[in-house]
């Protein structure tokens, strides 16, 4: 069986269009610059990094799963510290806090229910 006229030429147009694609998709960053900016968006931005570095981990490709990685961790580390400074900011607040609360409890006992007494705008 004898192929079409200008089916040799598809294939070959075919090969020519992978084999760009392919040379497209070589890795031309910076190894050093990724992992940097992995580990400053896991820091800044623990709360956006910790999706995006899981999204990188499924990638197939190797270097973008150590990137992301990478991002994890200090995502992971971050959130904690952030969750250890929220709790101490909360431990100097708590004065504020209580005052918050009793005054709270007041106005609920009070005839009427509802509201604030003794804090004025």
């Amino acid at each position: 069986m004898q192929n079409p006229p200008g089916s040799q030429a598809v294939h070959a147009a075919e090969r020519f269009a992978y084999h760009a694609a392919a040379g497209y998709a070589a890795p031309s960053g910076s190894p050093s610059l990724a992992n940097r900016s992995a580990v400053w968006l896991g820091l800044l931005f623990p709360w956006f990094g910790i999706p995006i570095a899981l999204a990188f981990m499924m990638c197939e490709d190797r270097r973008k799963q150590e990137v992301g990685k990478l991002c994890l961790i200090w995502s992971l580390l971050a959130t904690v510290l952030h969750i250890l400074l929220f709790i101490v900011s909360l431990l100097g607040m708590r004065e504020y806090i209580g005052l918050f609360y009793a005054g709270l409890l007041k106005g609920l006992k009070a005839p009427g229910g509802g509201g604030l007494e003794g804090f004025t705008p």
